[in-house]
């Protein structure tokens, strides 16, 4: 019990670490964007890190987070809409019913003279 204990504090600080990193990367690519969009004489490549191994290689991981993360974000909120369609559906069926009983309900409350035919009063 204590080493899964141990295995899952050390999966959370890794991807918190991973997170920090992927954080930092695209706060980096705001920042280029940004200066690109002001007009500044920015050297992008060397920014980022092309042609630099490592530097790419940690934004093949980054794209591939925030991708894995788009698709996540996607799915939740496909689901949400399921959901949410669900409870539209079930509310219009309870305010369906409840009007068919009230229907219901005025009917019985009519007097017996009032439902009998007329020839037999």
């Amino acid at each position: 019990m204590g080493s899964n204990a141990i295995n899952i504090i050390a999966l959370r600080n890794e991807m918190l670490n991973f997170s920090r990193k992927t954080d930092a990367k695209l706060e980096l690519l705001r920042e280029v964007v940004q200066r690109v969009k002001n007009g500044e004489d920015v050297d992008v490549k060397r920014l980022l890190g092309t042609g630099d191994e490592v530097a790419e290689k940690e934004w093949e991981e980054v794209m591939r987070e925030v991708e894995s993360t788009d698709m996540l974000w996607e799915g939740k909120k496909k689901r949400e809409a399921k959901q949410a369609a669900k409870a539209e559906e079930r509310r219009r069926r309870e305010e369906r019913a409840a009007a068919k009983e009230a229907e219901g309900s005025l009917g019985a409350t009519q007097t017996v003279n009032e439902r009998r035919p007329k020839f037999l009063m």
